[in-house]
């Protein structure tokens, strides 16, 4: 069984489990964040064609959102199926 897992704070890697062997990551690499130090809050903006657009941002506890963090914006669009 293949297993793909990523989150916030986690690239994406790859995992082969075999039920009767060991377990190998195949692709990615674990991080060494700890969780406990970060927090993820969903906002919301206005798009130019006033379409209301959700955002999560994941940072560390405490930072001030006053824009002098360098940032990484990643975005993800659904596609519907036909």
């Amino acid at each position: 069984m293949f297993i793909q897992f990523e989150s916030y704070l986690d690239a994406p890697a790859i995992f082969r489990y075999d039920f009767l062997l060991e377990n190998d990551t195949l692709a990615g690499q674990r991080g060494e964040l700890r969780a406990d130090d970060y927090e993820t809050e969903q906002v919301w903006y206005e798009s130019k064609d006033g379409v209301r657009v959700s955002m999560f941002l994941t940072h560390k506890k405490g930072m001030q959102r006053d824009g002098n963090n360098p940032t990484l914006l990643t975005a993800t669009a659904a596609i519907p199926f036909l």
